[in-house]
């Protein structure tokens, strides 16, 4: 019989967290799932931490790849996902139990709806709560705000044709939400699923944070990608610009962003 989730689980040389990432999963109050652990070329000890997990748990399932990069190991997972619905998971991040049973509650009482997704919060390194924008398409078109941990049906995975291989620098979630949303797709946030969000030296994440060049050349890759939607929605890159300062503006004077902005400063100091 076919699970309702398949949870992908992308790991690269994570050895130090993979175990707690696939504890989290296999405490979830739901139970109809299955995870695909997707280990990219791993070098360090991370097979011997998963393979436990598979040992003891047929709905755990290993599957080795050449080293590629995440797009890629994602992809690779989704592809051969069983389930209706699909998440994917780092594998240096947790889930609350309930996470799969509060997404797939919500999606499953609105149809409508083609991603859910959850509450996140910082831990390692920092912690406290990720606070993430109201969702809106044209907002998402000038900066990303849902993590890759959103469920969504397999069939529009396959409807969009998966994740683009050739970004290797981060952002790639980003640029696979464009694509899966666009034509007016419903989204909701789901605030009692929580993601842990793991903040560690030498993350991709902060990599991007701190490294202009890289950013510019994933708006570059991104805008050009999709250049007929953002010219849909923006009469000219000065408007669009302009939109963005002021949405900077106001996010980071409203006090509650105080917080928010002191975590950013963190970062710079660190790393």
């Amino acid at each position: 019989m076919k699970p309702i989730i398949s949870v992908i689980v992308t790991c690269y040389n994570y050895a130090p967290y993979v175990a707690e990432c696939l504890t989290s999963i296999a405490q979830q109050t739901f139970t109809d799932w299955e995870c695909l652990v997707v280990d990219d070329g791993s070098t360090d000890d991370s097979k011997s931490n998963i393979l436990p997990f598979v040992e003891n748990d047929p709905r755990f399932h290993y599957i080795w790849q050449e080293n590629g990069n995440v797009s890629s190991a994602r992809n690779n997972g989704l592809n051969r996902a069983n389930g209706e619905y699909v998440i994917s998971i780092d594998a240096d991040d947790k889930i609350s139990g309930n996470f799969l049973s509060s997404m797939l509650e919500r999606m499953e009482k609105q149809p409508e709806l083609t991603l859910v997704y959850p509450e996140v919060h910082y831990f390692g390194e920092m912690k406290g709560l990720w606070v993430l924008p109201d969702y809106s398409f044209v907002d998402m078109l000038g900066n990303n705000m849902i993590v890759v941990s959103a469920l969504h049906r397999k069939k529009d995975f396959e409807r969009i044709g998966g994740y683009d291989v050739n970004m290797k620098t981060g952002s790639e979630d980003w640029e696979y939400w464009i694509r899966l949303l666009a034509d007016n797709r419903q989204v909701a946030k789901e605030p009692t699923a929580i993601l842990y969000y793991r903040i560690k030296p030498g993350s991709k994440h902060v990599s991007l944070l701190s490294d202009q060049h890289k950013r510019t050349e994933m708006y570059r890759y991104i805008s050009r990608k999709h250049q007929s939607v953002y010219n849909e929605y923006f009469e000219s890159p000065l408007v669009l610009h302009n939109d963005l300062l002021m949405r900077e503006h106001n996010y980071f004077h409203h006090p509650f962003r105080t917080w928010y902005a002191k975590i950013l400063s963190k970062l710079k100091e660190k790393f």
